[in-house]
């Protein structure tokens, strides 16, 4: 007995069987024998689950992390190392297969310009765009869908789905939440390293031309027309800098970027839903609109060209003028801010001509040719904002 005492359940079975060698019958010797190989596995199986508790990997075709199919998502092993709440992560769906429609719909929208119009819907990547949406009351319903990596650190370092679940629970209720592999999330983004947290969010309704967009109390409007920019990342930094700055409403003329593009949402930092835009098609158009429908009394072309009167008198109609020594505040403005290789349109450059439009510029130092539309157009822009600071409009 003594050495039964000592034996663990593994070696239990083989130390019984000696023992009853020649005392009991051949039949009780199997009963006995196959009864003890019973408990024998039932160890077995009760060592393998607490080994789940220490040894977690990933079970690939599931795509989350568990030891194997018998050990369920919802186990406390799975909660404990994703330090979340069992209703949190309850409330996200998984996303493993990269041939899933929700992978094709992103992927659609990423590269796609008629995806993104047919679904009125882009694409936001990173925690900090996706998470100041949820968190502004007045973006945070625009996001539809977010998607989290479960293997990357700030999962549950950084609480992102228990953030996502407060919105959802307190803000949000039709936001979807869901998990994906690595995988997934490379194939819905298109960055070189995916930050682990990408969401697909709404594209706010294109202001209405038939009403002028609201400027903000004591402000005189400025109104910033993109003609022809088509660099995603300086449309995205001027729309950046169109909020910052408090201008009122972007205007798009044709050729201009995809401002939904990913990109040049990305570049935005999220401003491109926070600022009124409408597209034109053309000029002339949005001559007519600015002016007949939203007061719009003075229009600057920004250029690099000195396009002096044969008096040369910077009084001439024709006149560049430096950025600070033009009245923003006098009324409602509009700054037109050129392409980044061939400048103003003709359309522009003949209603410069004909003094429609006057030309401004920013002072550089001698051998510089020209400063990149999206700096051009932001340091107008804080300038406009300067003088509102520092100076009362103008009423006309």
């Amino acid at each position: 007995m003594k050495h039964n005492q000592e034996c663990n359940h593994f070696s239990f079975p083989i130390a019984m069987v000696f023992h009853l060698d020649s005392v009991i019958s051949k039949q009780k010797f199997m009963y006995l024998w196959l009864h003890s190989m019973f408990f024998f596995h039932v160890g077995a199986a009760h060592n393998v689950k607490l080994a789940a508790f220490t040894s977690m990997r990933r079970f690939p075709s599931r795509g989350v992390v568990s030891h194997n199919p018998n050990i369920p998502t919802q186990s406390p092993a799975y909660l404990e190392r994703r330090n979340l709440t069992t209703r949190s992560l309850s409330s996200a769906n998984l996303v493993s297969s990269l041939k899933s429609n929700t992978v094709k719909k992103w992927q659609g929208l990423l590269k796609k310009r008629k995806k993104r119009t047919e679904e009125n819907a882009t694409v936001v990547e990173g925690p900090r765009m996706v998470f100041d949406l949820l968190e502004n009351p007045k973006t945070r319903l625009l996001v539809q869908h977010v998607l989290v990596c479960d293997e990357n650190p700030s999962y549950s370092d950084e609480g992102w789905m228990d953030r996502l679940y407060k919105q959802q629970q307190n803000n949000h209720p039709d936001l979807t939440i869901s998990l994906g592999t690595e995988q997934v999330l490379s194939a819905c983004t298109d960055t070189v390293t995916p930050q682990g947290i990408v969401a697909t969010v709404k594209i706010p309704n294109q202001q209405n031309s038939a009403h002028s967009p609201s400027a903000k109390e004591g402000k005189a409007p400025l109104y910033l027309v993109l003609d022809g920019v088509s660099d995603p990342g300086n449309v995205g930094t001027l729309l950046r800098s169109s909020v910052a700055t408090g201008v009122t409403a972007v205007v798009l003329l044709p050729k201009c970027c995809d401002v939904w593009n990913p990109k040049a949402v990305r570049s935005a930092m999220g401003c491109s839903f926070q600022v009124p835009i409408l597209s034109i098609n053309s000029f002339e158009e949005c001559l007519d609109l600015l002016q007949g429908g939203w007061g719009v009394t003075d229009f600057w072309a920004a250029t690099m060209i000195d396009e002096k009167g044969k008096d040369d008198s910077q009084s001439s109609p024709k006149a560049s003028v430096e950025h600070y020594n033009v009245d923003w505040l006098q009324g409602p403005t509009a700054l037109i801010i050129g392409s980044e290789g061939t400048g103003l349109s003709d359309e522009v450059r003949s209603a410069i001509s004909d003094h429609t439009v006057r030309a401004v510029h920013v002072p550089m130092e001698e051998g510089i040719e020209s400063l990149n539309a999206a700096v051009c157009g932001s340091v107008i822009m804080f300038e406009y904002m300067r003088q509102c600071r520092t100076r009362t409009p103008v009423q006309k």
